[in-house]
């Protein structure tokens, strides 16, 4: 009768450091330490415990013990164990760690022995090991590249937008690409394309970025639905959009299809607010820099304003910061400037030398009128600038956006309403002076009325769109052919599309009631659109008018993580491993960290490539 033949077990690996299962089949282990393969057939653990006696073995064990950096670069020929895969989904799942709070590589030096050093009985943490340049490789390496698959697969064949803007990062010129989309399977998804730095920002530079990034990628350029930026003559040519050198009219003159352009209306509600504001008798920006500039980094003058609070009976609050090329921050500053206003006021008059601008300001009885007016004028900018601002806004309401901002600077015009505080201030002038700062604060009105309808041009989008947004369960064929001209002529002249309106209409019927008003139109689209499979001439003009969006706020959020990201302290940071942290950053935002543990341990590609020598290319 034959002896019963011995097999690797993965206890083995807990009592003897060196060893793991050779690829040479299951009789075998692998010493790590001297790369060579143990055959277990007639001894079993006895034959591990007689081969790590031998001279061979304890030379290479001193060897690997006295400089255990070695291990990093050993290529094993054995097969991962399942506390590899283990180890390897704790690793990836730090590294995402890393990017999604914006930590630096540097940190998990210590962060890794740290961790051995706190949970020292820990099986995984023994194997453990993300310091800079292995958790720098698996974001760059593996997370970025899954991130960015990952995007290409919710895309699909769905129509989608692009955005671009530029941005110094000092002496680097960044230049995020951004596409947005709609599908019945996702909902609306705004993902990072690329992140690409240029010498400088021609239109022939930043097409020829765009087109090669959509090549590169697979992406059909006659799939773009609009291109949207702020509204530089190099994008757009200018307020009518003509001219020939310019991004948009470039891209246009590449694609047979209609490219709708989307010059962004949140940049021109901010300049709309600044260009008013510089007709009122005082610049209240160069104001709030001052006297910003005055308190900052001055612990005695700070501690001479507190003191004037305290007399007063005002609760002191620090003064926020003012972005200049975001105007309308300024109005969290001037809040708190009028509700410390004596206090400010005798601070400053009571320095022996103040700065010239700011002690006529506050002598003036004119100054806190003007600031109060300000105040409430930039009020009615904050609710549309923050819809325009969500990821989630959907092109059809653009336009109740801007028309509700419109028709509340003009019913203030025509009711010469300055805001309640305001009016009571006004009282304590002189009629003279009192009415010249009113024509001032009507001009204010006009200004940013005159300015919004130079640069908000409705008649370049489509129409007839609101019944997309599914406000009642009644859709008008009329209304979806007509936009349908404008989008697709195509689906316009298919008697199909008829058919899929009478079919989307009887659904709607029996949709129930609590669930038809919780939910908001993209939800509502996803839910009619995966059930069934017989409107696709309607799913294609949902997608396109869907993909549109709203304003360029969501470049301007890549353009902040990169800054936090990249920072003077991580100053060298590789644009390569900053492209890699955004892309782990925005297009995997909805994973959790301890999902994307939960993710990563269950894919079996992520982790061989985390076990892997691949991800240091």
């Amino acid at each position: 009768m034959s002896k019963r033949k011995h097999e690797y077990r993965y206890e083995y690996e807990k009592e003897f450091a060196n060893v793991k299962q050779s690829r040479k089949g299951k009789s075998y282990a692998h010493c790590c330490y001297c790369d060579s393969d143990i055959n277990l057939e007639a001894m079993g653990k006895t034959a591990i415990s007689a081969h790590n006696t031998t001279t061979k073995h304890k030379n290479f064990a001193r060897r690997i013990v006295g400089n255990h950096s070695m291990k990093t670069f050993f290529t094993s020929k054995t097969l991962p164990t399942k506390i590899d895969y283990e180890v390897a989904a704790s690793e990836g799942a730090w590294a995402f760690h890393t990017a999604k709070h914006q930590q630096s590589f540097l940190s998990n030096d210590c962060t890794t022995q740290l961790i051995k050093t706190i949970f020292p009985d820990s099986e995984i943490v023994k194997k453990f090991s993300s310091a800079r340049t292995k958790s720098t490789a698996i974001v760059t390496g593996v997370l970025a590249p899954y991130a960015h698959k990952k995007m290409l697969s919710e895309l699909g064949d769905q129509p989608f937008s692009i955005s671009v803007d530029a941005s110094n990062h000092n002496e680097v010129k960044l230049f995020p690409l951004v596409i947005r989309f709609f599908s019945s399977r996702v909902g609306v998804r705004v993902r990072i394309l690329d992140l690409r730095s240029m010498p400088c920002e021609s239109s022939e530079q930043i097409m020829n970025f765009i087109v090669s990034s959509l090549e590169e990628n697979g992406l059909e350029l006659e799939k773009v639905t609009s291109f949207c930026a702020d509204n530089a003559v190099v994008n757009f040519g200018g307020c009518k959009k003509k001219g020939k050198n310019n991004v948009f009219n470039r891209l246009k003159e590449r694609t047979s299809a209609r490219l709708i352009p989307i010059g962004c209306p949140a940049h021109i509600l901010h300049n709309a607010a600044e260009k008013a504001a510089e007709r009122l008798p005082v610049d209240i920006e160069t104001i709030v820099l001052k006297i910003c500039s005055h308190f900052k980094s001055q612990t005695a003058r700070a501690e001479s304003l507190k003191q004037f609070c305290s007399q007063l009976e005002a609760q002191y609050t620090a003064l926020p910061t003012h972005t200049p090329t975001r105007w309308t921050t300024l109005d969290n500053v001037v809040e708190k400037i009028i509700d410390i206003w004596e206090p400010l006021k005798h601070h400053f008059l009571s320095l022996k030398c103040p700065p010239r601008i700011l002690e006529e300001f506050f002598k003036s009885e004119q100054s806190l009128i003007i600031i109060t007016f300000l105040h409430s004028a930039l009020l009615v900018f904050k609710k549309p600038l923050l819809l325009l601002q969500k990821t989630t806004a959907l092109f059809p309401q653009l336009a109740d956006i801007i028309d509700s901002f419109k028709d509340a600077i003009s019913q203030r015009r025509s009711s010469e309403f300055y805001g309640a505080t305001t009016a009571e201030l006004l009282k304590g002038l002189k009629n003279d002076h009192a009415e010249m700062l009113k024509s001032r604060f009507q001009e204010f009105y006009t200004i940013t009325m005159d300015y919004i309808d130079k640069w908000y041009r409705p008649e370049e989008h489509p129409g007839n769109l609101d019944w997309t947004l599914l406000r009642n369960r009644k859709v008008k064929y009329e209304e979806v052919l007509e936009m349908a001209k404008q989008i697709d002529p195509h689906i316009a002249m298919a008697d199909e599309l008829f058919d899929e309106v009478s079919a989307l209409n009887s659904l709607l019927e029996n949709i129930p009631d609590d669930v038809f008003d919780k939910d908001d139109p993209e939800k509502k689209w996803m839910n009619i659109l995966s059930e069934t499979d017989y409107l696709p001439l309607i799913y294609k003009l949902v997608s396109i008018v869907f993909s549109i969006p709203v304003s360029n706020a969501f470049v301007e959020r890549v353009f902040s993580l990169v800054s936090a990201q990249w920072t003077n302290e991580r100053n060298r940071l590789r644009e390569q491993a900053v492209r890699a942290l955004i892309q782990v950053r925005v297009n995997l935002e909805d994973f959790s960290c301890p999902e994307m543990h939960n993710l990563i341990s269950s894919d079996q590609r992520l982790l061989k490539q985390i076990v892997g020598g691949n991800k240091y290319k």
